[in-house]
């Protein structure tokens, strides 16, 4: 069959075939590759992108972990310091000295103290007198214990100008360790 051809037959045929390989080679070879090649140069882009940003991240980790640290301790410390508010043990002393201060601030007089004083609470009964302003003033300091004080009895009287009352007090005292324990052991 090619013998039949003629030379500028042939020509035309060898060229179409030229072609013919040259387009199967361009569209089925070259521009996939060309496109892999475009989609892995954009991925590596991205991913010297992402590394960029990671060592980015990694040079400022030791100043975050420096902050966080600070900040652990600020939290551990506000901890301890609310433990410890938590742990406040009240005594007949100290109650007589803080209220001796209230008193020096508040300028109300104080007429009776008498504490009470056993495992669970610190129970004070006491009475003063003092104009209302002092009065208030007083329970505005008094209240800065709250919420560990209850009050178990209050009393107000008038007299000509000033104002007396008669209250108790109770202070409840923090729960060792080993009073957890033996309360425990009393409720089974």
């Amino acid at each position: 069959m090619l013998n039949n051809l003629s030379l500028r037959e042939k020509v035309i045929i060898f060229i179409g075939i030229i072609l013919l390989l040259i387009a199967a080679y361009y569209f089925y070879l070259y521009l996939p590759l060309s496109e892999e090649l475009n989609r892995l140069e954009n991925t590596l882009e991205n991913k010297r992108t992402t590394v960029k940003n990671i060592e980015e991240y990694i040079s400022d980790f030791d100043e975050v972990e420096a902050k966080h640290k600070e900040l652990g301790e600020k939290i551990a410390s506000f901890d301890k310091e609310e433990k410890e508010e938590k742990e406040f043990k009240v005594t007949t002393t100290d109650l007589l000295k803080y209220f001796n201060d209230i008193i020096e601030v508040t300028e109300v007089e104080m007429r009776t103290f008498r504490p009470t004083e056993d495992k669970e609470k610190v129970a004070l009964n006491f009475s003063h007198s003092g104009s209302f302003y002092e009065i208030i003033n007083f329970f505005d300091e008094i209240d800065k214990f709250q919420p560990d004080i209850s009050y178990e009895s209050l009393s107000l009287n008038t007299n000509k100008d000033d104002l007396s009352s008669n209250i108790t007090l109770v202070f409840p005292k923090p729960v060792e360790e080993g009073d957890e324990v033996e309360n425990e052991n009393k409720n089974e």
